[in-house]
Parts: C-alpha cells; sequence; structure tokens
C-alpha cells in the first residue's frame, strides 16, 4: 500500500531572480514562528510555473514522503498568479510592524 505524507509546507514570496536561482522569504505553515529566507533553483520549479517566478510573486512549497516500496521525499512549489510591487510589500512590511507594536504596547 502506498502512502504520501506531508511533513513541511512553506508560505513565500520571490525576493529576487537571478541566473538559474531565485531568492525568497517563506514562513512555515506547518511550524509556526520558523521563518527563512533562501535560495531555490529554478530547476525546483515545474516548467509551467517559472514564468510567475518574479520579484513579488507569492508560493506554496510543499515537501512531503512517499512510501511504497522505497520511501522518496517531494518537494513542489505552486505560484499564484498574483504578484506584488516592491513598494507594496515594503507598505504592507511596514503596516505589519506598526501593527505589531500596537499590540505589544496594549498589555502594558
Amino acid at each position: 500500500m502506498s502512502r504520501f505524507e506531508t511533513v513541511e509546507v512553506f508560505a513565500g514570496f520571490v525576493l529576487d531572480v537571478h541566473g538559474d536561482v531565485f531568492s525568497a522569504r517563506f514562513r512555515s505553515i506547518t511550524r509556526p514562528g520558523v521563518e527563512e529566507e533562501g535560495e531555490i533553483p529554478l530547476v525546483e520549479i515545474a516548467e509551467k510555473d517559472r514564468k510567475n517566478v518574479v520579484p513579488g510573486a507569492w508560493f506554496k512549497w510543499h515537501i512531503a514522503f512517499y512510501e511504497d516500496e522505497l520511501k522518496l521525499r517531494a518537494s513542489f512549489f505552486r505560484f499564484s498568479e498574483d504578484t506584488w510591487s516592491a513598494t507594496e510589500l515594503a507598505t504592507a512590511h511596514e503596516l505589519a510592524v506598526k501593527m505589531l507594536h500596537s499590540i505589544d504596547g496594549m498589555g502594558k
């Protein structure tokens, strides 16, 4: 009997594309509080989705195990058709920081 088990899901966005890699910031959905930044080779992205790998593009990155006679690790990306400009990303980040500070200040 074969089995597919998701072990990690990240939500992230593309920061930059350079050569055959893109840099991204991503946050774990399965482990709240885990946030990372890194470079991902474009070869990891399905051919049909590569046109969507642009700065500001949002994606989900799934990491799973498939077990049949062998246990294999699988990783795949799903990109949104919507993108945010650098200005929109900076504005959203600034707003989020302001909201966080206002929430932190409520308990004082």
